[in-house]
């Protein structure tokens, strides 16, 4: 276990008998509890009496006389192994007295081998001289008493650079102050300094300054400084670090501002405390990145191809091309990839009976289905005397497609001009159509009750009517289905073959 502080309690400075100080937050068996108390009073000549609580033993050359004008305080510090069975809190016994008090809890320490010094004084700075631990890893206390309130002491500095404290108690409300530090190596700490009042006035207060030395209880692995090598040559990083008993390992990466070959950044930084045999990461300059490398040049068109069969068409020969063939093929097979348009159909309608409409719809009707079914529907809104208006009946077989016409080349002025002539087409189809819709909501202008009350003569011959538009209709649908099969074919020729106009 590596020493460390653990942690610490601290009592006010106030006039009590006993003074009673809680256990450090997270005391555990093993750990050594460092108890510094200041016991104070007015013409007190001669240390007062009073009783440790139970385990601790004091440290020889206390107590420490500190006085201001006729008041006297005594500074005592003892120490004591924790048990599994510490008190929640420990009293010191004594009579009625001005006091105060801190208790320290370290870890992976033993009190084997400590050492102490001990200073008083009476001028601005308090001083306490340094310590040679007898091994790596030594945790250090400071302890100070000062007469003057504490709350902005400065934290002690150790001139020989460590270790480097940190503060534990500091209150404004306390005479005494506490700090720790870890020594890495076992080097001197030189004379350990502190204001304790961290302020530019001269203080002439009366001081007591402690600094105590606690042996790691396991010897910490032997310790290194990392060299500082970032802006050298490879081969000499590699050389300051296993001079240093380290292990190099480097990776390359671009650098505009450091030259080839010259470390950019290591890991761990230099100066960093590690472990014998320890890695360090550098990072070795390749110089500045090269440009990337220019695009290839586009490849020259290729020779004509002589489809033998395009979009319907024998034998298409195709000008300067810029794929290899595989890459045309597929280029084609994509554009027309899309699947034709829906086919346009209409119901078929027959007279089956007086009142009876039959219509085939077992299939989608496009866009003169709803004007039809609209215009019957509308007019007879239910069945004359519960006989059906629409009977479903399966549709007619379709007429087989004729194959599409052969043409040698594709020429985009005639398909452009036939497509605009199909749509002027496509539009007098529609008024027509709408003309013919007007015509059978005519012929179904009879009311049901006319209907029913018709002669069967009558309705046949309505019938018949309706039969007549409705194949008129039928008729202008099949001649629009080929003009927009024609035209949905010629517009994809076209798209196609400016596709590859473009790119040629």
């Amino acid at each position: 276990m590596v020493a460390a502080f653990r942690s610490i309690s601290a009592l006010s400075y106030g006039a009590r008998t006993n003074t009673t100080i809680a256990k450090p937050a997270g005391t555990a068996e093993g750990d050594v509890l460092t108890l510094s108390f200041l016991l104070a009073g007015v013409s007190l000549v001669s240390p007062p009496a009073h009783t440790l609580p139970a385990g601790f033993v004091l440290r020889p050359g206390f107590p420490s006389l500190a006085t201001d004008g006729g008041f006297f305080g005594y500074t005592y510090v003892a120490d004591k192994d924790a048990t599994d069975s510490e008190p929640a809190d420990y009293t010191v016994l004594h009579g009625a007295l001005s006091s105060d008090a801190l208790l320290i809890a370290s870890e992976g320490v033993t009190l084997t081998g400590t050492q102490q010094t001990v200073a008083t004084g009476g001028n601005d700075i308090s001083t306490a001289p340094g310590l040679t631990p007898a091994g790596n890893g030594a945790l250090f206390l400071w302890v100070g008493h000062n007469w003057d309130l504490y709350g902005t002491g400065a934290t002690p500095v150790a001139a020989g650079g460590t270790p480097v404290f940190t503060e534990r108690a500091n209150a404004s409300n306390s005479l005494m102050y506490a700090a720790t530090g870890v020594q890495a190596t076992a080097a001197a700490t030189g004379s350990v300094v502190q204001n304790p009042n961290d302020n530019a006035s001269a203080d002439t207060s009366r001081w007591t300054a402690v600094l105590i030395s606690l042996e790691a209880s396991e010897a910490p692995p032997p310790t290194t400084i990392v060299p500082d090598v970032v802006g050298l040559a490879l081969a000499a990083a590699e050389a300051a670090i296993t001079g240093a008993d380290l292990v190099p390992d480097s990776t390359e990466a671009y650098s505009g501002s450091v030259p080839a070959g010259d470390v950019i950044s290591q890991v761990p930084i230099g100066g960093a405390v590690v472990g014998l045999g320890s890695l360090v990461d550098l990072v070795v300059s390749l110089g500045p990145e090269p440009p990337p490398p220019p695009p290839p040049p586009p490849p020259p068109p290729g020779p004509d191809v002589l489809e033998p069969e395009f979009l319907g068409f024998p034998n298409v020969r195709i000008r300067g091309l810029k794929r290899e063939e595989d890459a045309i093929e597929a280029a084609i097979e994509e554009a027309i990839a899309e699947p034709p348009p829906a086919e346009p159909t209409l119901p078929e309608a027959t007279v089956s009976g007086p009142g009876v409409l039959e219509m085939a719809l077992a299939e989608p009707v496009p866009a003169l289905e709803p004007l039809l079914l609209d215009a019957v529907l509308g007019t007879v809104k239910a069945p004359p005397k519960g006989a059906a208006l629409l009977r479903a009946v399966p549709p007619a077989p379709k007429p087989a497609e004729p194959p599409p016409p052969a043409a040698p080349t594709i020429d985009l002025a005639p398909l452009l001009a036939e497509q605009a002539e199909l749509r002027a087409a496509v539009k007098a189809l529609r008024a027509d159509t709408a003309a013919l819709i007007g015509s059978l909501k005519a012929a179904l202008a009879l009311t049901q009750e006319e209907m029913t009350s018709a002669g069967a003569a009558q309705q046949v011959a309505v019938l018949a009517e309706v039969k007549e538009i409705a194949s008129t209709l039928a008729a202008m649908a099949a001649a629009q289905r080929a003009r927009d099969l024609a035209d949905a074919n010629r517009r994809r020729a076209a798209a196609i073959a400016s596709r590859i106009l473009e790119d040629s």
